[in-house]
């Protein structure tokens, strides 16, 4: 079936009476359908954020037939919340990654945006003073790691 053909389908079905709120919900879920909106995928150039680099790191792919590459760096900005960076990322296409930052024994986990380029995530509930271990592309999906970055402390962490 033709996109536009898929479209019209998913929308035909909601032309008959509806509370406006339903048809709306109907006009941007019909693209998800047809594959005209891919979630997941994509590629972004995020400016490189304002602190102190306390971790770096470059990520291995640890999972077979899953292709990760970029480099990590944790930052620290003034008022102690933690953003990581994400930069030259290549992750695979496809639903349900995230970015999880591996902090002593605990794990901090944010839906990764895009799979590729160069973006920032702040991580604002671990603790100021943190030393970061490693971040992570996970999979939820799969419950599978599909990229690993050990990290290397540069600065320490106020």
């Amino acid at each position: 079936m033709m996109k536009i053909e898929c479209f019209q389908a998913r929308i035909g079905a909601f032309l008959t009476p509806l509370p406006r709120y339903t048809m709306l919900l109907a006009l941007l879920a019909a693209p998800l359908g047809c594959g005209e909106i891919s979630l997941g995928g994509g590629s972004t150039n995020e400016p490189v954020p304002t602190g102190t680099v306390v971790a770096q790191g470059s990520f291995t792919s640890v999972a077979s037939g899953k292709t990760v590459t970029g480099a990590v760096s944790v930052y620290v900005n003034t008022s102690g919340t933690f953003i990581v960076r994400l930069q030259g990322l290549n992750a695979p296409t496809e639903s349900g990654l995230f970015v999880r930052g591996v902090v002593g024994a605990q794990t901090y986990d944010q839906a990764l945006r895009y799979t590729t380029g160069n973006q920032n995530y702040t991580f604002s509930s671990v603790p100021t003073g943190s030393t970061w271990a490693q971040v992570k592309i996970y999979s939820a999906p799969k419950v599978l790691d599909y990229g690993l970055a050990a990290l290397t402390q540069v600065n320490p962490t106020p």
